[in-house]
């Protein structure tokens, strides 16, 4: 299957496909989580590592769900809960340190 879908036509394909599907988890995150990326402007990235952790199965039905309207919402919420915890223990680690 690599052997024909594997070349330059596809790649290109992905790439213009791949902005797409960054801007609709992006655009969601945005809509969503709107406070915490005002408070943290790393909050985006650590919020799509996490999303790049899950198992490939429950990642593609979470992008999935985000492409089509119908999103985990719980699923969304309690990783944008982690990473929001996470730096605000960074920041807290930090005024310690100082």
């Amino acid at each position: 299957m690599v052997k024909h879908t594997d070349n330059i036509e596809s790649e290109i394909d992905d790439f213009v496909k791949g902005q797409d599907i960054y801007n609709k988890i992006r655009d969601y995150a945005i809509d969503n989580f709107g406070e915490q990326m005002d408070r943290y402007p790393d909050f985006l990235v650590y919020y799509l590592q996490e999303l790049y952790k899950l198992p490939a199965q429950q990642f593609v039905q979470v992008i999935n769900g985000i492409l089509t309207n119908l999103p985990n919402r719980r699923l969304l919420q309690n990783i944008a809960t982690d990473v929001f915890h996470d730096l605000r223990a960074d920041d807290m680690d930090d005024a310690l340190d100082n």
